[in-house]
């Protein structure tokens, strides 16, 4: 890294490997995550056989959004632990080392957050003259923001794995441990990083095919609109005729009894033809009106100026 070579060694525990298969958990773990009906259900099968792989009290699936805020879409989790599922959080809530470790796409593991870190001799490197880039480090020091942070939270272990879709970071793959520290094995890690690489696939082919999904199921529902609106506006028009028909009959009869009856009628009498013929005439422009607001969706509006006392006293008439 820098054109220095990082040498990074580990204590291997005795147990570390009893009992692990890696090619046949593998094969089963990937066979599962094929039966899987969506994104959800595949993340889900990815941290349940993470947690057995590891034994991480939690392991979790957590999605990136665009505004660099996330939710935890997947969880395994081991022991009376409150549960993170469905929980948001903002960007602003990951620190900035955090952020780096994304970014970077590398895996991180902290064996015990509680441990006292020690510093690099010299901790200046010679040939570049600058601190070493350790971003490549799978067992590096977290910030003492980033260590409170998680100590508070009673994280005591933790491991990081990305999880990219079309090589940009899409989520996480993250396992806490509340009990103690936790040392995860460099075949148990590869399994992880193995099951974290298929999910990206994984991930890819289902967004695409629910993506051609919704653009067949949109097609299909604007073909429907479109056939639902050429039979609103036939309704619309053989109802405007038909309910218009009657009105003209009403308001043509109410002119006749005005003109051959209004003298046999007192004042309250003619006051009722009268209104009679206003509501007949109120009627069939609300009948055009309802015949416009059909078509008003699949028209360009035309906008202009109006009369507010006009429009509130025809609201109070």
């Amino acid at each position: 890294r820098g054109g220095m070579l990082i040498v990074e060694c580990e204590p291997k525990p005795h147990d570390a490997n009893a009992g692990f298969d890696l090619p046949t958990s593998l094969n089963s773990a990937v066979a599962r995550m094929r039966r899987a009906e969506s994104v959800g259900e595949a993340c889900q099968m990815v941290t349940d056989e993470a947690k057995r792989l590891t034994g991480f009290d939690r392991v979790m699936v957590y999605k990136f959004k665009a505004d660099g805020s996330g939710a935890v879409i997947a969880e395994s989790l081991g022991g009376d632990f409150k549960s993170c599922l469905g929980v948001h959080y903002p960007a602003s809530n990951i620190t900035q080392q955090a952020q780096t470790i994304h970014r970077n796409g590398r895996l991180l593991m902290k064996v015990d957050v509680n441990d006292q870190a020690v510093s690099l001799v010299p901790p200046v490197s010679p040939t570049p003259g600058a601190p070493l880039d350790m971003s490549c480090a799978v067992t590096r020091d977290l910030s003492p923001d980033y260590s409170a942070r998680l100590r508070k939270a009673g994280v005591t272990a933790l491991m990081f794995i990305p999880i990219t879709k079309n090589d940009r970071l899409w989520g996480m793959l993250m396992f806490y441990n509340h009990t103690g520290p936790k040392y995860t094995s460099h075949d148990a890690r590869m399994a992880c990083e193995l099951l974290s690489h298929y999910l990206s696939l994984q991930i890819g082919a289902m967004e695409a095919a629910e993506s051609h999904k919704y653009v067949a199921r949109v097609t299909r529902l604007n073909a429907e609109l479109e056939r639902s609106n050429i039979e609103l506006d036939s309704f619309a028009c053989v109802a405007s005729h038909d309910l218009k028909e009657p009105l003209r009959g009403i308001h043509r009869y109410s002119d006749f009894l005005m003109e051959d009856y209004a003298g046999k009628l007192d004042e309250a009498g003619v006051d009722k033809l009268q209104t009679l013929v206003k509501l007949s005439q109120r009627m069939e422009t609300l009948v055009d009106s309802l015949l416009h607001f059909s078509r008003v969706g699949r028209a360009d509006l035309a906008l202009h100026e109006v009369d507010l006392d006009g429009v509130v006293s025809e609201t109070l008439e």
